[in-house]
């Protein structure tokens, strides 16, 4: 695996898609409610979609950073772009379910 290049330092592209695999689920707790299961499903495709996006983006990472390729950097802030809108998309999602489930006094 290549390194990358950044203003904060040099950072090894493999330790960037480790961190991203050794994520646990959430605790599980004594309250259930009927939407558990189907907010787990979305969670985990959520991730698993945020781990696909990044995974994308390695290779055009690696062209632009390392080799210089312009069209390379062009790809990145696509996808970075994209990135952002899912994580806004993401954010609002999340806010919507802790908002839907304000009553039942969960932390």
């Amino acid at each position: 695996m290549g390194y990358l290049q950044s203003a904060g330092g040099t950072h090894s592209s493999a330790t960037q898609s480790q961190s991203l695999v050794a994520w646990y689920p959430p605790m599980q707790t004594n309250e259930t409610t009927h939407n558990d299961e189907n907010q787990t499903q979305a969670t985990g495709d959520r991730y698993a979609e945020l781990q696909q996006m990044v995974a994308a983006m390695a290779s055009d990472f690696e062209k632009f950073y390392k080799e210089g390729n312009k069209a390379a950097g062009t790809r990145v802030r696509l996808a970075m772009q994209e990135l952002k809108n899912f994580a806004q998309t993401v954010r609002t999602e999340v806010q919507s379910i802790k908002n839907a489930g304000a009553g039942e006094g969960k932390a």
